[in-house]
């Protein structure tokens, strides 16, 4: 307190150091500001872990909080386009059952750009392995939300899939791959209907794997909600 009263005159009559007191003061406050919003942070997506882990296991299903996906199913998380590193799946739930199919759901998250234009993308995952369980052949496909990027672009390359018994499906949806004869074929009135009442997905497939995204760091509540509609999709894709 003493060393305080003897540098206040000092502030008073000497500019350069008021500044220097100046910064130090806002340094420090930003600082301490910082650590309560970072400890805010921590505590609450510990409380989301929790929720997530204590959904997982009142249904007898294994959690883990930190993961690694084998090579072979990752192919079709990665399949998600673009450049992109540092991808990380965390917080999956095991082996989650719908009809006779299981899949997995989990957090997943990856950072496109560098420096300042770096933007992390997160999402909820839903992977489910179909090739060989059903006896339906899985094309390779890539199904995101339209925007007006794909409409543009598709005048020059006409790729979008459409379905002219389903436009509710066509305008919500950007379908593409390499093979339109094989995928107009795997996406029946069944899988169109369901789809239609799921918008906002984005859905890919290696031939092996399909992997079903929904973009954001979800509540428990909506990972939950996520986990039944992916079940609805795997099931009527499965059929």
């Amino acid at each position: 307190m003493q060393k305080l009263i003897e540098i206040f005159p000092l502030i008073e009559t000497d500019p350069d150091l008021a500044a220097k007191y100046a910064v130090a003061l806002m340094l420090a406050t930003g600082t301490v500001f910082f650590m309560i919003w970072n400890a805010a942070v921590e505590k609450k997506e510990r409380k989301r872990i929790e929720a997530m882990r204590r959904h997982a296991e009142e249904r007898g299903l294994m959690f883990d909080e930190k993961t690694e996906i084998p090579e072979e199913p990752a192919k079709g998380v990665f399949f998600i386009q673009g450049h992109s590193y540092s991808r990380k799946a965390s917080n999956i739930t095991h082996s989650v059952k719908t009809g006779r199919h299981t899949f997995d759901v989990f957090d997943y998250e990856y950072i496109t750009g560098a420096g300042k234009s770096a933007q992390l993308h997160q999402y909820a995952c839903a992977l489910c392995g179909l090739h060989g369980t059903t006896g339906r052949f899985y094309p390779v496909f890539c199904m995101e939300p339209e925007n007006f990027m794909h409409k543009a672009e598709d005048v020059f390359t006409h790729s979008d899939i459409d379905f002219d018994l389903y436009p509710r499906f066509s305008k919500q949806y950007h379908l593409t791959g390499p093979s339109r004869e094989k995928i107009e074929a795997f996406f029946t009135p069944g899988i169109l209907s369901c789809l239609e009442s799921h918008p906002g997905l984005e859905i890919y497939s290696d031939g092996f794997y399909i992997t079903i995204c929904r973009k954001g760091h979800l509540s428990p509540k909506e990972f939950e909600d996520f986990e039944t509609e992916a079940g609805e999709i795997i099931q009527a894709m499965a059929t």
